[in-house]
Parts: structure tokens; sequence; C-alpha cells
């Protein structure tokens, strides 16, 4: 392990994004992108946001509805040969499966399990592009994060976060990636919400 190893290792971040809706030519006027970039420059603006906040050590998890019917590999990695860092993808209603195959990407459908945010490993988080009302070590304090909603789906409890790109805007105040820090700054101010049978007696 060299001092430039340990030093890089340290600087890698992790990011966190959904929907940001590549090559939609409706995107803009239907959020509050309106206030800050044409339709006309919004690819070249995604590009230009991406690449501000994320290094080419860093990871991004996109959380589905990556690019508006994108059929084509070479059309899929045309916009992401562009993009620093290593991404990885949760598949979107707007994600074509045959394309994210061939594409060589890390991509799930759903992803639950160990990540480390932060300085700290949380046991469990889920990841889909959807919204769940239950998941998966919801009743021990398990974070849920999606996308989807363009930050329209706010309920009042539980340690759940949609991580779009729209979301950041209404919760960060700018078009911005989560971070790490964002994410634990966020959850530390919900509650655990349990909506079904389990709870710490059944031990599930």
């Amino acid at each position: 392990w060299s001092l430039d190893k340990q030093v890089k290792e340290i600087w890698m971040k992790t990011w966190y994004t959904s929907d940001l809706h590549f090559c939609h030519r409706n995107i803009v006027q239907y959020t509050k992108r309106s206030e800050v970039v044409t339709q006309e420059d919004h690819d070249e603006w995604l590009i230009d946001l991406w690449n501000s906040q994320v290094k080419p050590g860093d990871t991004v998890w996109h959380m589905g509805d990556f690019a508006f019917n994108k059929r084509k590999v070479e059309q899929f990695t045309a916009i992401t040969d562009r993009l620093n860092g290593n991404k990885k993808f949760i598949r979107g209603n707007h994600d074509d499966k045959d394309v994210l195959k061939k594409s060589g990407f890390e991509w799930y459908d759903l992803k639950g399990g160990s990540i480390t945010i932060g300085e700290k490993i949380r046991e469990h988080v889920v990841m889909c592009h959807y919204p769940m009302a239950i998941w998966d070590k919801q009743h021990h304090g398990s974070f849920m994060l999606h996308g989807h909603s363009h930050g329209s789906y706010n309920p009042a409890n539980g340690k759940i976060l949609d991580v779009g790109l729209d979301s950041a805007y209404n919760i960060l105040g700018e078009h911005r990636f989560f971070t790490d820090e964002d994410i634990l700054n966020y959850m530390a101010t919900r509650d655990v919400q349990i909506l079904d049978h389990h709870n710490d007696r059944t031990k599930q």
C-alpha cells in the first residue's frame, strides 16, 4: 500500500442521483430545471453538472431513468464515455435492459445489502428506482434510496429518500448529486417507521 494509494482512497467519494433523463425532449418544461437551463442545452448541462462534482476515481449510483428511450448501446455509451467516475445503475422504467446488459456496467433492478455511507458500513440499504412503503430491515432503521418521483413523493416518516436531481433541488436548494453526508444528515431527521408486523419482537 503506497501513500499515493492511501491518499486516493481517502479522497474518493460516492455520489447518488437519479432521473437525469438524458435525451428527453420535454424534461425541462416538466421540472424546475427550466429555471436554470433550456431544453436545447439540457444534455450538455447534465454532463457539465456530473463532471463538476464527480472525479475520475469516484463512484456514482444512478437510481434509474438515465436516458430516455435509448435502444442502442452505442447511444448509451456515447453519453457515459463523457462522464467521470465508476458508474453503477439501478434500472428505471425508461432504461433498456438489453442496453444495460451490453454496456458492461454494473446494474441491478433492485439492490439490497451492506454498503459504506460515510465512514460507517450501513448493515442494510435498499436501492430501487421506485419508492417502497415497506422494505427489508425497515424496522431496524435501514435506508431506502430511490428515484422515479422527481421530488414529488414526500412521506412524512421513514428513512427513505428520493436521490433524484429534482429532489435535490427541493431538499438541498440546487441541482446536484447527493453525497454520503447529505444522506446521513437527511436520514438523521427522520424516524423509523413500521407499517406492518415486522418489529423487534419478530426478529425478522
